[in-house]
């Protein structure tokens, strides 16, 4: 029987900007034999820390760690020193999401399978970093960083796979806005909103999350070999780009597009025979970078041995 709960772990994070930590090598240093010889140091990072496969080891901050895999199964034979890992997943003292439980084993939590397939209406979950953001969109996370997921040399399914989560978080955290934008101007929809939101079960009102990518990864980059394209936006070139924009540092691929938030005109709309009502937004001036989401801050490196 676990300690731990689903309802006390979506409590704790709802509505926070949250870190997932990958394993990858701007997170997890190591020789060319395969031994850690470093971490990067998130000592300093202000919010709550999801590790996984053992990463509660190296950032003991994290507040939830991620184990898709049976810590009694095959998998675990292939950790390079088994009875430690095993160690590390009794003792833990945070909760641990993953694929079964076990008695002796009192931090593992089910991972909640059943519900995010009948939420989500669909299975693809290639690595265990897509079971992390599903279960952030179901709780209603405001925004994730991304560290540590970095995708070099991955099977392409591992990245496609995180890609589509990112892609389905996004656009559940678009819908999101839309509705507290609709509701702080009309209370009466408000109130509707939050009704349906009790009655139907789901909470769609305050479901998905805004992706964040770190530098390091090559996730959710749209990098382009030509130059003369505006990054993120293949097909228009620098010189004829029709919005103003700005270099996001020192990375010449890296841009920020500046626009209000006022809609020109809703073509997309079926308009009833008085025509469109209104134009949305409310003319403030917003950046939205292009490539990639809003870039977390990196952290120091840290070299430090850490044991294997």
């Amino acid at each position: 029987m676990s300690r731990f709960t689903l309802e006390e772990i979506a409590e704790q994070h709802r509505g926070k900007t949250i870190a997932i930590l990958g394993n990858g090598p701007t997170v997890i240093y190591k020789d060319d034999e395969g031994a850690i010889v470093g971490k990067a140091d998130f000592s300093a990072y202000p919010n709550p820390i999801w590790a996984i496969n053992g990463g509660w080891h190296y950032h003991p901050q994290a507040t939830l760690g991620f184990l898709m895999d049976d810590v009694k199964g095959p998998a675990t034979d292939e950790h390079p020193d088994p009875p430690w890992y095993i160690d590390l997943v009794r003792v833990a003292k945070i909760p641990i999401l993953t694929t079964r439980e076990y008695s002796d084993f009192p931090a593992l939590v089910r991972y909640p399978l059943e519900d995010t397939l009948r939420f989500f209406k669909r299975a693809y979950f290639a690595e265990s970093i897509n079971y992390m953001i599903a279960f952030a969109t179901m709780i209603g996370v405001e925004s994730i960083d991304f560290f540590g997921a970095d995708y070099i040399g991955s099977r392409p399914q591992e990245r496609a796979s995180v890609e589509y989560w990112c892609g389905t978080a996004h656009g559940l955290w678009i819908a999101r806005q839309h509705l507290e934008q609709m509701a702080r101007r009309d209370p009466e929809f408000a109130a509707h909103l939050a009704r349906a939101s009790r009655e139907h079960g789901v909470g769609i009102d305050k479901v998905g999350a805004y992706p964040n990518v770190s530098e390091q990864s090559s996730l959710m980059k749209a990098d382009s070999p030509e130059s003369f394209y505006m990054p993120g936006f293949y097909g228009y070139s620098r010189e004829a780009f029709p919005l103003k924009w700005k270099t996001a540092g020192p990375n010449p691929n890296r841009v920020q597009v500046g626009l209000d938030d006022r809609f020109e005109m809703q073509w997309w709309r079926e308009h009833d025979e008085a025509g469109p009502r209104g134009s949305g937004g409310s003319g403030v001036h917003q950046d939205f970078p292009s490539t990639l989401a809003q870039e977390p801050v990196a952290p120091p490196l840290e070299g430090a041995a850490c044991p294997a």
